[in-house]
C-alpha cells in the first residue's frame, strides 16, 4: 500500500493548523503525509513520514507583550514499523521514530529519537486486545544538551 496526502492550511490561527494553542498571528501551514506498507504472511512493514512547513516565520509574537510568542509546530519525521503477528494471535512490535523541528523553532523544542517494542495479544479479532509497549526516547536540545526518557503503556481496546 501507497498513500500520500497534501494539506494547505491559509491563515492558520492555531499551533497545530486546526488544532492547538492560539497563535498570536495567523500563519499558512503545508503539511505532506506519506506512507508505505507491506504484509506478508504474517509480518507487516511501514514507514511514514510527515512534514510541515509555514510560507513565514513559524513563530508569532503578542503586539501587547513581545515577550509572549506561540509558534507553528514545523519540521519533519519519519517513522518505521515492522511486526509480526504469530497464528495464536500474538503480535511483537518494533518501531523506530525520528523528529526534526524546523529551523524557526529549533530553540525552542527538541529533536526527537524513539525506540519502542510492543506486545499485542488478539483476543477477537481487532475488536478486542490487549496492548503493551516500552519505549524509550532522547531529547536532543539546540543548546547541545539531551535528556532521555522511558514510557511504559499498557492498553485494553474494546471496539465495535
Amino acid at each position: 500500500m501507497l498513500s500520500g496526502a497534501f494539506q494547505q492550511n491559509n491563515h492558520a490561527q492555531r499551533t497545530q493548523g486546526q488544532l492547538g494553542n492560539d497563535l498570536f498571528e495567523r500563519r499558512t501551514m503545508k503539511s505532506v503525509l506519506l506512507d508505505a506498507m507491506f504484509k506478508y504472511n504474517g509480518w507487516a512493514a511501514m514507514m511514514s513520514f510527515m512534514s510541515r512547513t509555514t510560507t513565514e516565520n513559524a513563530i508569532t509574537f503578542n503586539p501587547e507583550d513581545l515577550a509572549e510568542s506561540n509558534y507553528a509546530f514545523v519540521g519533519n519525521g519519519f517513522d518505521y514499523q515492522l511486526s509480526y503477528n504469530t497464528r495464536s494471535n500474538y503480535e511483537f512490535i518494533g518501531r523506530y521514530s525520528i523528529q526534526k523541528v524546523g529551523e524557526d523553532i529549533k530553540a525552542l523544542t527538541p529533536n526527537t529519537k524513539e525506540y519502542s517494542i510492543g506486545l499485542t495479544k488478539y483476543i477477537w479479532e481487532h475488536s478486542f486486545k490487549l496492548q503493551s509497549e516500552l519505549t524509550f526516547d532522547t531529547l536532543d536540545f539546540n543548546d547541545g544538551t539531551s535528556r532521555n526518557n522511558w514510557y511504559l503503556r499498557f492498553q485494553v481496546e474494546i471496539g465495535i
